[in-house]
């Protein structure tokens, strides 16, 4: 039996989930193994970044909800009022009378998101990392996900490169690209869902180019 944070007692079965809030190395084999996640990416990624996004808005609202609510809720759940989605940051209920004051904030799915057929509660790519920049390219780096069909490499919101799913690492490089010129990278992951084309929501991060020739 070895000590291990990573996998489960059979190498490779795929269970594993690393406690650290990034990559983790498996101290038995000294290596970063393919395909296994970290706790803070399935668990706190989505709504931490929905938390600290700039265009995420609190929202207090009083209202006397029915014990099949307040008896059931669950703090991942969302409200909808008004057509829009809203997490759950508090609830204060007055058991005697079921008023119940609300602290909610925004989850919005923008119209452009619509009609790129993204989906929030698909899985995104977590915490990518940039390499290999020159003054005409760079190579976004980042694990696959379960279930991907492939991935997509935005740049300042058009698709530069793209690629067929899998797990593991992988990466992705933008080409095209003038020199020392500040740029929007983002990665979007590609599902089949009912024979359909769907996109998870993206992740993105900022990079610029240098003045290096690439080899």
């Amino acid at each position: 039996w070895r000590p291990t944070q990573l996998t489960s007692n059979l190498w490779g079965s795929g269970n594993g989930l690393a406690l650290n809030f990034g990559l983790e190395m498996d101290e038995y084999l000294l290596e970063v193994p393919d395909g296994y996640d970290n706790l803070f990416s399935a668990g706190y990624f989505d709504y931490v970044e929905t938390v600290f996004d700039r265009q995420a808005r609190m929202l207090k609202v009083s209202a006397y909800l029915p014990l099949s609510i307040i008896t059931r809720y669950r703090l991942n759940d969302q409200f909808i009022i008004a057509n829009k989605r809203y997490r759950i940051n508090s609830i204060k209920t007055n058991l005697l009378t079921n008023k119940t004051d609300l602290e909610l904030f925004n989850k919005d799915e923008y119209p452009s998101q619509i009609l790129n057929n993204q989906v929030a509660w698909l899985g995104r790519v977590a915490q990518p990392t940039v390499s290999d920049i020159f003054k005409s390219r760079f190579t976004v780096n980042f694990n696959g996900i379960a279930g991907a069909n492939g991935y997509e490499l935005y740049v300042n919101g058009e698709l530069n490169a793209s690629q067929g799913g899998g797990v593991g690492a992988t990466s992705l490089t933008a080409t095209g690209l003038e020199a020392e010129t500040n740029y929007t990278a983002s990665i979007r992951v590609k599902y089949d869902v009912d024979g359909n084309d769907v996109y998870s929501f993206d992740t993105g991060l900022n990079v610029k180019t240098n003045n290096i020739t690439p080899p």
